[in-house]
């Protein structure tokens, strides 16, 4: 594979399985190959609501629409946790270590953003619909430890030639 695009997939995992599913890609791309990662942002979602910022609400509102009992951010934080099958969400720290510990050299990179062509243009969640990181991962090194087993048994879009 020359590219692996994956996005709001990972927090779905639990972190034993993300390595696992971060190894398998890693093994599949040929050298020089790259994966990009979209996963929901843990940091600048709980900033936000340790901030107050209101405009979580507004959020919810246009892109859950599931209509909020006491309609305040501590609803907005509970729920935006549990629903949609979120089991282990990122902030950058966590990811890159991830990312490199799987043999990734990751990168941070803007909405639509990529130095790789065929990855432009295919993220599906923006700043203004997601509270979202984004990533190039570059295949560059070996795994540092084979201690997770293969993943397997998933079913996600997956890109490449």
């Amino acid at each position: 594979m020359d590219y692996v695009h994956s996005e709001d997939f990972v927090d779905q995992l639990e972190l034993e399985k993300a390595y696992a599913f971060f190894r398998e890609c890693h093994r599949i791309l040929k050298d020089r190959g790259t994966m990009r990662v979209l996963t929901p942002n843990l940091h600048e979602f709980t900033r936000r609501y340790v901030e107050g910022d209101q405009g979580l609400l507004r959020l919810w509102d246009e892109q859950i629409g599931l209509p909020l009992r006491t309609r305040r951010l501590g609803e907005v934080l509970n729920l935006g946790m549990r629903l949609g099958g979120h089991t282990f969400l990122y902030d950058a720290d966590t990811l890159e270590f991830v990312l490199k510990e799987c043999g990734f050299e990751p990168r941070k990179r803007s909405y639509q953003k990529s130095e790789e062509e065929e990855l432009r243009g295919l993220d599906l969640r923006s700043p203004e619909t997601g509270i979202s990181l984004y990533y190039d991962c570059y295949k560059g090194r070996t795994p540092q430890s084979d201690e997770v087993p293969p993943f397997s048994g998933f079913s996600h879009r997956i890109k490449g030639c």
